[in-house]
């Protein structure tokens, strides 16, 4: 009923961003008795625009490199990705996984833990680290897809309020747009190819397993 719901929404022109998890691929999967992975929903449904995080890591000459965010390397929180339990692979992502899981191959994960045939998440990624927000009575910095999502909720918000000033029409669901400008415009997004989200959240042990970010689409940061 909920994803019907989500289906409404986008053809009323309504855009659902929705945040990827906060605890990696891993955090709820114990690979040593060979459980499956276990994405969360509603950042695995097809029918929603799936948001993870990234962050800034330095380099010894100073310059900075967008990675995946990890409690690996100083985050809080792990950007949470992967595959659906549930969901088959959804048509507007079907080249663009099935390229990823040929030429990543050989940093995927045992393909017991997850379902290669389903939706992959999530679908783009924004900086998630250190994010200032005014809480009660001061400022915070915070970590999250939880502040990853609404900041791109938010450049959309712009995109949108641009059509209609112009009298176009709202964007509405965003994912086949998304994969189809990766194919014909790729240099419009940041490609994100270093990091993984193999740790969990905050002071959990990471564990073995999860995906890394490689070129292109990958199951850490999405399209970038």
């Amino acid at each position: 009923a909920t994803d019907m719901m989500f289906v409404k929404l986008g053809l009323q022109g309504i855009s659902v961003l929705v945040s990827s998890g906060d605890g990696g691929a891993c955090d709820t999967a114990s690979q040593s008795s060979g459980t499956q992975f276990s994405p969360g929903w509603p950042a695995s449904s097809p029918y929603i625009t799936s948001v993870g995080a990234t962050q800034l890591f330095p380099g010894h000459d100073g310059s900075f490199t967008e990675i995946v965010c990890s409690s690996g390397v100083g985050a809080r929180i792990t950007s949470g990705g992967g595959f659906s339990t549930f969901y088959r692979t959804p048509s507007y992502q079907a080249d663009t996984v099935a390229t990823y899981l040929s030429s990543c191959a050989s940093s995927l994960p045992d393909s017991s833990l997850f379902n290669r045939s389903n939706r992959a998440f999530p679908d783009i990624s924004a900086f998630g680290t250190n994010i200032g927000i005014y809480y009660k009575s001061g400022p915070w910095n915070v970590d999250g897809t939880s502040a990853s999502a609404p900041m791109v909720s938010g450049l959309f918000s712009l995109i949108n309020d641009a059509l209609l000033n112009k009298g176009g029409k709202p964007l509405g669901f965003l994912n086949p747009l998304l994969y189809q400008l990766k194919t014909s415009n790729p240099e419009i997004f940041n490609d994100v190819t270093s990091g993984s989200n193999k740790c969990r959240t905050g002071g959990k042990a990471c564990c073995g397993s999860g995906y890394d970010a490689c070129a292109g689409y990958d199951a850490a940061t999405g399209l970038g």
